[in-house]
């Protein structure tokens, strides 16, 4: 796993995004960028992990509805120019309030609950990230 770095200029740089929104759209994946505990390390987010880590919660922002472009772009096939109508990858990046974010993978939807404010979803994480020594640094606390 690796710390989240974005080019500009030639050199490493984080990339530049809302730290408060928590999806970053991109061409060809969505990102969603997830604190699993404050600084001091007490849980004081929604996202919780289930099952051995296998299972998260992730709660969209509170004016996310079920049609917002990128709630659609979660839940649904998307057919990009030159693409063959696979759907596009959502990938988790993670970190303690204020600490790098950690990679953790692509998600696949298990459930969602439009019924809910903000909208709740369970994603599944891949097998391999419950026995990553720098993912369970970040969770167990």
């Amino acid at each position: 796993m690796a710390s989240l770095r974005g080019a500009s200029n030639g050199r490493l740089a984080p990339p530049k995004f809302s730290k408060y929104s928590g999806i970053q759209e991109w061409a060809n994946a969505v990102v969603l960028f997830v604190n699993v505990s404050s600084k001091g390390g007490q849980q004081a987010y929604d996202n919780l992990f289930l099952d051995n880590f296998g299972r998260m919660t992730w709660f969209a922002q509170k004016y996310h509805v079920e049609e917002t472009p990128v709630v659609q772009r979660l839940l649904k096939l998307t057919k990009r120019e030159g693409g063959n109508g696979e759907r596009d990858p959502v990938l988790l990046f993670c970190r303690r309030e204020g600490e790098a974010y950690v990679f953790g993978g692509q998600l696949q939807l298990d459930q969602f609950f439009p019924e809910t404010r903000p909208l709740k979803f369970i994603w599944t994480l891949p097998e391999r990230l419950s026995a990553s020594k720098e993912f369970l640094d970040i969770v167990e606390t």
